[in-house]
């Protein structure tokens, strides 16, 4: 860092915590700087995060030596291998000065941080496997196994709606918690049926007050299936078929004091 022996500076930092950070959580970088400054507006300091350049944004400390950048883990961020923080303090539309109105110098030496890492992976639907095309009908199960993009693990008991020619359904969590594929099951009834293949009723799972988080981060799983329905329209239930009455014999043509 080159001092010119006015310009307030960055002369120490304090990092978060060495962890890796998930969705939804706080990464809070303090930058000491060797005089009180002044902050306008919303100055910003660069992150690379996998690749891809991310802003922590100014939050607090104006009129003192120490200002806290912040930034929250979003969905799909994601480094393994450590953050870096960019050398460049980010001052567009924004000023850091001190109490003689003298700007910061906004270039830097950030230390390497190797052990801040993230992941901001959610698991995710990935696919809904469907009993198999036939006619069911009542004791039978319907079994619907959900694929997840990782590990999940389950409360209670969610489940995926079904829209029946004869009302709505609901295939219930059955089995698969540690794993990455949930087996949803609906037992047929005598009242159920179905000519033409039932439909989803929703577009996601319902959690009834239960819940799908990944078995790895404990984040809660994207519950949304929209896109991933298979083509249901080849399982019947309690299929009801037409029937056909057949006259063997005709009337004669003229009946007289009969009853027909």
């Amino acid at each position: 860092v080159n001092v010119n022996g006015d310009a307030p500076f960055v002369s120490s930092y304090t990092l978060p915590t060495n962890k890796t950070y998930y969705n939804g959580e706080i990464l809070n970088f303090d930058l000491v700087f060797s005089e009180a400054v002044d902050v306008l507006g919303l100055p910003t300091l660069p992150l690379d995060i996998g690749g891809v350049t991310e802003t922590a944004i100014y939050f607090s400390g104006t009129g003192t030596n120490t200002l806290r950048f912040r930034y929250i883990v979003k969905t799909g961020d994601k480094d393994t291998d450590g953050l870096t923080i960019g050398p460049l303090i980010g001052l567009i539309g924004a000023s850091i000065r001190d109490a003689g109105g003298e700007d910061i110098l906004a270039d830097h030496n950030p230390p390497l941080t190797p052990y801040i890492q993230v992941n901001g992976d959610l698991p995710t639907i990935v696919s809904i496997t469907p009993p198999a095309d036939n006619s069911y009908t009542t004791g039978q199960n319907l079994d619907f196994i959900v694929e997840f993009s990782e590990n999940v693990n389950v409360t209670n008991l969610p489940s995926v709606g079904l829209t029946l020619d004869s009302g709505t359904v609901a295939a219930t969590y059955l089995s698969g918690a540690g794993s990455n594929n949930l087996t949803f099951r609906y037992i047929i009834q005598a009242a159920d049926n179905d000519n033409t293949g039932p439909a989803f009723s929703n577009t996601e799972i319902d959690l009834n007050t239960g819940s799908i988080i990944s078995a790895a981060t404990s984040q809660n799983a994207t519950l949304n299936y929209n896109g991933t329905e298979p083509d249901l329209t080849n399982i019947l239930i309690n299929e009801i078929t037409a029937t056909q009455l057949v006259v063997t014999n005709g009337p004669v043509d003229t009946y007289e004091n009969t009853v027909i």
